[in-house]
């Protein structure tokens, strides 16, 4: 194994615990600060928080070692891999908000209902969250010069990450 792999070994479990330390506090969070599990029936409720929390912690053991990965490669490869790999991570972090949106955002300016705000709002800070740490990223790293291949790499990285979410949301929608 090469050097370069060995010092990736420790941010991809990193990343991979992070992520599952989240579902579980967010899930046991669910389970003891709400009541919406018992909705449908304490056993039915607990039985979806199970199978979710199943599914996130899956989640986490594949996103994991990626995010793990880029964030080695933003660190430590040279400035144009660097600039694909933030990017990369940008746009799949991103495309789970943008993926969200169901109208043109130019629309969003027009709403007045006050819940419709607070949506805006939330969908906006988890589109606009990563690409804050992308600029902060490019510029602690001085990736400046490479951000052809930076916007490049986020905007391919994005799409694909709204298809694959859309995807998801439908193939959910139809065994639901």
């Amino acid at each position: 194994m090469r050097s370069e792999e060995r010092g990736a070994r420790p941010a991809m479990l990193r990343a991979t615990a992070v992520l599952a330390v989240a579902t579980l506090v967010y899930y046991g969070l669910v389970l003891v600060g709400t009541k919406r599990w018992l909705a449908g029936g304490a056993a039915d409720g607990l039985r979806d928080v199970a199978f979710m929390t199943g599914v996130w912690l899956v989640a986490s053991l594949v996103a994991g070692p990626v995010f793990g990965y880029l964030g080695h490669l933003v660190r430590t490869a040279p400035a144009m891999s660097a600039a694909v790999a933030l990017g990369l991570a940008c746009g799949l972090l991103a495309s789970e908000g943008w993926s969200s949106v169901q109208v043109p955002p130019w629309r969003l300016l027009a709403l007045t209902d006050p819940f419709a705000n607070g949506y805006v709002a939330a969908q906006a800070v988890r589109i606009q969250l990563p690409l804050l740490v992308l600029v902060w990223l490019a510029t602690a790293h001085r990736l400046w010069r490479a951000w052809p291949c930076l916007l490049g790499a986020a905007v391919v990285a994005g799409s694909v990450g709204v298809l694959a979410w859309r995807l998801l949301g439908r193939v959910a929608l139809m065994a639901g």
